[in-house]
């Protein structure tokens, strides 16, 4: 016999005698769903808070009565912070002032709108960040007939 020979008898006896290993493998078990494990903190959160009783209508009115009285007249700070949430978009509205400057993303000037343009200007009003207004003006120019771009708040009135 040869090197060769025992060569390969060497490595055939050698895989034949190691075998394979692997370790042992638990069960898998499922995992619950985010919606069961919620479930199961609600469900028992609910069974450790006391219940409370709930009320007559007798005594919601007289908490709704006393509320009313409590309350005072609203602001002009709170009826325009209300009046802004209630805004939907997109609305129109008109340009003030003598001089209008519509806004790029950046805070640079697309354009100055002077008292004649904004008379014939027509701004519809997409969008409100902070103290700008996101704006479609139509014939502002006659290159570019409908620009975007931002408006101050100030600059502003809205038709109703």
């Amino acid at each position: 016999m040869t090197f060769r020979d025992n060569y390969t008898q060497f490595w055939l006896v050698l895989l034949l005698s190691t075998g394979c290993w692997a370790p042992e493998v638990e069960p898998t078990t499922p995992k619950k769903s985010p919606a069961e494990i919620a479930g199961l903190a609600i469900a028992s959160a609910e069974a450790s808070a006391p219940t409370q009783p709930t009320p007559s209508p007798q005594d919601l009115y007289a908490q709704e009565m006393t509320q009313k009285r409590t309350s005072t007249t609203p602001t002009d700070a709170t009826v325009v912070e209300e009046l802004e949430k209630l805004e939907v978009y997109p609305f129109q509205a008109t340009l003030s002032g003598e001089n209008a400057s519509l806004l790029g993303h950046g805070g640079g000037i697309i354009l100055t709108l002077e008292l004649d343009v904004m008379k014939q200007a027509q701004i519809e009003v997409l969008e409100r960040k902070e103290d700008f207004y996101r704006v479609i003006c139509q014939n502002c120019t006659e290159t570019h007939p409908f620009q975007a771009g931002w408006i101050q708040h100030s600059e502003l009135t809205r038709l109703d």
